[in-house]
């Protein structure tokens, strides 16, 4: 399941042009150029500065942005379900994230 550069690519430049906006709007209330403003450093406040780029490319492929969504998503709903049920850890996780793989149609 790798995905396609072109998709990667994509995704990276969502993380850089975010960046270059943030950078952008920081100028206009005179934040010095070396300097982080106030946009960028509310940027860096989330997940370590990275800006997910979720891109699903002409022929389904997708970054892996969204299969780590994805199986985040597997994971939270896992622990729910473990605390209703008795069921093996692994299996369990394993049979929600194919779940969430179908209906986004990563499957």
């Amino acid at each position: 399941e790798a995905s396609s550069a072109p998709v990667e690519k994509r995704a990276d430049k969502v993380h850089k042009d975010n960046h270059k906006a943030a950078k952008k709007l920081d100028a206009k209330p005179g934040t010095h150029a070396d300097a982080t403003g106030p946009v960028e450093t509310e940027m860096h406040s989330y997940n370590s500065g990275r800006v997910s780029g979720f891109v699903v490319g002409a022929f389904g492929e997708v970054s892996t942005q969204i299969r780590d969504l994805a199986g985040l998503v597997a994971c939270e709903i896992n622990a729910e379900h473990l605390a209703l049920f008795d069921d093996a850890i692994n299996e369990s996780k394993q049979m929600l994230t194919q779940q969430i793989r179908r209906s986004i149609g990563l499957a």
